[in-house]
């Protein structure tokens, strides 16, 4: 069975048909999930999926809710695990979360790449080699490329 399934109290032949029923569900999560599954983000490096466009599917038993009650964790998304109450088995957060988290490595990636690609294309002084200062670079772009030491002998 993909999920735990919570305490039912019934007799022996509920039970089973109880654990019958759950398979079921199982079987219908599993031939159901091109319709319910949330799409991919279409940014480059975000494995996170938009619960926004996803069809929210939830499922319970009769004899859970009977035993238990609708408020409590008797309801289960499908994708996910476990049982949950009904609104959290409704609350989308972890696609959210964790799109914003890959977009800021995503952004961190990108400005760490193109600082390396910067450093890589520094120029260096003409005369003894050493990497020019940022404010050595800019000065470069009108005079020769000395470094400051260089320009002062």
């Amino acid at each position: 069975m993909s999920w735990y399934a919570p305490a039912y109290g019934g007799d022996a032949v509920h039970a089973r048909d109880h654990q019958r029923l759950l398979r079921r569900l199982d079987e219908v999560e599993d031939g159901s999930a091109a319709y319910w599954s949330p799409r991919p983000y279409p940014f480059a490096g975000v494995t996170a999926g938009n619960y926004h466009l996803a069809l929210s599917v939830v499922a319970t038993t009769l004899q859970l809710l009977d035993t238990h009650g609708a408020g409590a964790p008797v309801w289960h998304r499908f994708g996910r695990r476990g049982w949950h109450t009904l609104t959290a088995a409704l609350d989308n957060p972890d696609g959210d979360r964790v799109l914003a988290v890959e977009c800021q490595a995503a952004a961190a990636s990108r400005r760490a790449r193109e600082q390396a690609e910067r450093e890589a294309s520094r120029p260096a002084c003409t005369r003894c080699s050493a990497k020019l200062t940022d404010a050595e670079w800019d000065r470069a772009r009108w005079d020769e490329r000395l470094c400051t030491s260089c320009q002062q002998e």
